[in-house]
């Protein structure tokens, strides 16, 4: 997949936050009200770009079974290429080409990491186009995954 990358900006406005985050304003407010994210207010209310990425690193460190099923996230949200950093399962087709059964056999194998938000199941993407630069996602069969729950790591 190719596309185009830029820095990541450090603070998002809140009516953006589908486009870089891939979560609505709503659950913005809801996030930053549980003390998940920051809102800074200059001017107009935006989201701080750090807090978010501490969000996602406290999500997948408590979602791993120990310390080494943590990946590097020392690149997460720091380029934006022109997908928002967590994609939710049923869009996954759309920019990747594999089914969200793929999905999310591939996150229950722990070949691609997810966050949950809500009831909601997210891929990071930063760390699934490092997955595939890297040509480390290996595509499961029927055989190697059990059921396509929403309820994988």
């Amino acid at each position: 997949m190719q596309s185009h990358s830029r820095d990541f900006p450090q603070i998002v406005p809140l009516k953006e936050c589908p486009i870089y985050f891939g979560f609505s304003a709503a659950t913005a407010i809801r996030l930053a009200r549980q003390g998940d994210i920051r809102i800074a207010r200059l001017g107009k209310a935006g989201i701080v770009t750090a807090s978010v990425r501490e969000m996602i690193k406290r999500k997948i460190r408590a979602a791993a079974r120990n310390e080494t099923d943590v990946p590097n996230l020392g690149t997460l949200l720091t380029q934006y290429h022109d997908l928002p950093a967590l994609l939710h399962m049923s869009h996954v087709e759309r920019h990747f080409h594999f089914s969200r059964s793929t999905a999310y056999c591939l996150a229950e194998q722990r070949h691609i990491t997810t966050i949950k938000i809500g009831t909601a199941r997210l891929v990071v993407v930063d760390l699934l186009l490092v997955s595939l630069q890297q040509k480390t996602v290996v595509l499961c069969t029927n055989d190697s995954c059990g059921s396509a729950s929403g309820d994988s790591p």
